[in-house]
């Protein structure tokens, strides 16, 4: 299995498992304040973090270990600046995924 397909496999599990989490606290009351709230959303990250790494190695094509060794050699200004850039990049995408399904 090369590095994309495990990505696949990463982003879907990820995907099919925060939804079933979502829906079933969503139906048990997601908004519900206190620590079991906070516990509730603690339980949605973690396939949360499954999809988004499967899809850093999808879309880099790259293990998400190397990517975050390659990152961490990186100076600090140069971090700065490309994350700020990612994270421009990322609002443009939503804004414009809004605009098109909205």
């Amino acid at each position: 299995m090369n590095v994309r397909e495990k990505a696949m496999v990463k982003l879907v599990g990820g995907a099919i498992g925060f939804a079933i989490l979502y829906a079933t606290l969503l139906k048990n009351g997601l908004g519900d304040s206190g620590t079991g709230s906070r516990l509730k959303m603690m339980a949605v990250a973690v396939p949360g973090a499954f999809l988004l790494a499967g899809l850093i190695e999808l879309v880099t094509g790259a293990p998400f270990q190397q990517v975050s060794t390659q990152w961490d050699s990186l100076q600090g200004w140069q971090r700065g600046v490309l994350g700020i850039v990612i994270v421009i990049v990322s609002a443009i995408v939503l804004m414009g995924a809004m605009v098109m399904f909205a």
